[in-house]
């Protein structure tokens, strides 16, 4: 994550595609990647294999690298949840989400339901931002990707919070800013 102004208002993504469908651009200076001094500080169960600071512009782990996948052992409707803070406060009044699920019917790796939360100390949360989502998601050449783009009141803030309603198992490609 990248230090900046408070008043600078930022960018938000959670995963970006190129045309072609497993081609992901990697950005490596918004605010909320890990070369610029992001950090994890808490998450749902992951994947064995699968890195969360994945979403945040890393591209480790022995499964799928550059993508975090969420454990596949909860009840439809548990929230997975990653948490992280940047190095100062930031400013968010937009965000662009683009995802990726399996091509067909059951649709694993997909979410229909994504939310984000701002905090001021790491521990009370404030929802800033939610949508439902259709699965599958439409778009892409097989029906599977998705682009959402939304802006809102801009929040500042250090920690960061986003959940995601599983379906079966839970897959992010990137949050960017």
């Amino acid at each position: 994550m990248k230090k900046i102004i408070i008043s600078l208002i930022t960018y938000f993504s959670l995963f970006c595609f190129l045309p072609k469908a497993d081609a992901l651009v990697p950005v490596y200076n918004d605010l909320w990647d890990i070369s610029q001094g992001a950090s994890i500080i808490g998450k749902s169960k992951l994947y064995a294999g699968s890195d969360a600071r994945n979403m945040l512009g890393g591209n480790s782990g022995r499964v799928e690298p550059g993508n975090t996948i969420f454990k596949n052992r909860e009840k439809y409707g548990f929230k997975h949840w990653i948490t992280w803070q940047v190095p100062n406060d930031i400013t968010v009044g937009m965000i662009h989400l683009f995802a990726k699920h399996e091509p067909s019917s059951p649709y694993k790796k997909a979410f229909d339901w994504f939310g984000l939360y701002y905090s001021s100390d790491g521990n009370t949360w404030q929802e800033f931002y939610s949508q439902s989502v259709r699965i599958p998601y439409g778009g892409g050449s097989q029906g599977n990707e998705l682009a959402l783009e939304a802006s809102f009141s801009p929040v500042t803030a250090k920690y960061f919070k986003a959940e995601f309603d599983k379906i079966l198992q839970v897959k992010v490609q990137e949050l960017l800013n």
